[in-house]
């Protein structure tokens, strides 16, 4: 008898080997989860588009042999959905006819993805992201490079710039071109580090020789960035004695400028301890500004080490004097409870207000938030 079409389903499912359950972080709200889900649908969605890996390398010690069929519903019309997860809120494959159909295109990305927010098999005791400092301290530079880009954007950790300044550095140096490509990144903006054109520069060039595709499109515009701003630093630095002694004297904003100057390493070598100490004779003046800058500072580990505390104090001191972009850097450590205490509506209450001066990261933050 000829089977059917449907038998060749049922008989699909019956072989499929499903996985293991998978557990959530230990004070994981539903709603986090529900987040985390969809969000790791989205980067699945982007990951197997490009036939892809997650951590380029890193992602099959990552499943740790396990099967991930079964943890994506996958339509046959339409994208693929999470299975919701079970009451006690564990993440239980579901077998079901549509995910005996899906290949692990889709859910190995995604269950990777949720490894990496903290996630963990139930077999195991080690997250995905515990995994990637196991795996970075015995010296993996893959797990380096992933470990310090998952820091630089606060993929499933606490965002910290000093660390990933640590973790990049160390992935750099060992030429891995992730590692070399986000380093030069930290150096451009000055996160966990001084900035320094030179330095980004430098990496940029050597990610860019090892084929990276972002490095060599971003090569061209930090060569002419690093020259335009020598170019400036050239002319400024023939002002210094004027802005010092203007500073010297208690001018606010020639001390702000100082400051700058030190931040640059603009006629001066790069120095944050005494940029942080002419900002804050420019803040005890007034100058709401330099108080923020402060906050910057410790904020991005701008030569010194990553503090949210002294962050939110600086913050707080600017954003009640009325300064918008103080209060959005304080609104979102609030909200997300990162050097002060959690608390979302206090969070989003100080982004509206920098919303209300028309300061279009509060007003993009707002529209994401409802």
């Amino acid at each position: 008898m000829k089977k059917s079409f449907l038998f060749f389903f049922l008989a699909g499912l019956a072989s499929a080997s499903f996985a293991e359950n998978i557990i959530p972080p230990k004070d994981a709200s539903s709603k986090s989860v529900t987040q985390d889900m969809w969000s790791c649908v989205n980067t699945a969605m982007r990951t197997a588009s490009r036939d892809g890996e997650i951590l380029k390398g890193l992602d099959k010690e990552l499943l740790q042999g396990h099967s991930t069929v079964g943890h994506l519903f996958e339509q046959l019309l339409g994208d693929p959905r999470p299975i919701q997860p079970r009451a006690d809120g564990v993440l239980a494959p579901r077998e079901s006819l549509f995910n005996a159909l899906g290949s692990t295109k889709r859910t190995d990305p995604y269950v990777a993805c949720l490894l990496l927010k903290g996630y963990r098999w139930e077999s195991s005791k080690e997250t995905g992201l515990e995994m990637l400092q196991r795996l970075a301290d015995q010296g993996s530079a893959r797990a380096q490079a992933e470990l310090g880009r998952a820091y630089y954007f606060g993929l499933g950790v606490t965002h910290n710039n000093s660390l990933a300044f640590k973790m990049l550095s160390a992935a750099a140096t060992a030429n891995d071109p992730d590692g070399q490509f986000y380093l030069a990144m930290l150096y451009s903006e000055g996160d966990g580090v001084l900035p320094n054109d030179d330095m980004s520069v430098q990496w940029l060039k050597k990610a860019s020789d090892s084929g990276h595709a972002q490095a060599q499109r971003a090569l061209p515009q930090a060569e002419q960035i690093a020259e335009n701003r020598k170019k400036g630093s050239a002319e400024t630095a023939l002002k210094m004695a004027t802005v010092r002694t203007a500073a010297e004297s208690g001018n606010f904003e020639s001390q702000r400028t100082l400051a700058n100057y030190y931040i640059e390493g603009i006629g001066v070598a790069q120095d944050a301890n005494s940029a942080i100490e002419w900002y804050k004779k420019a803040a005890q003046s007034g100058d709401v500004v330099a108080t923020r800058q402060i906050g910057v500072i410790y904020d991005k580990g701008r030569g010194v080490p990553v503090d949210y505390v002294e962050a939110v104090k600086w913050y707080k001191v600017a954003a009640e004097k009325g300064d918008s972009q103080a209060q959005y850097n304080l609104g979102v450590l609030m909200y997300y409870g990162v050097g002060t205490e959690l608390n979302e509506e206090q969070g989003k209450d100080w982004i509206r207000r920098a919303a209300d001066q028309n300061n279009q990261m509060a007003i993009r933050a707002l529209q994401s938030l409802k």
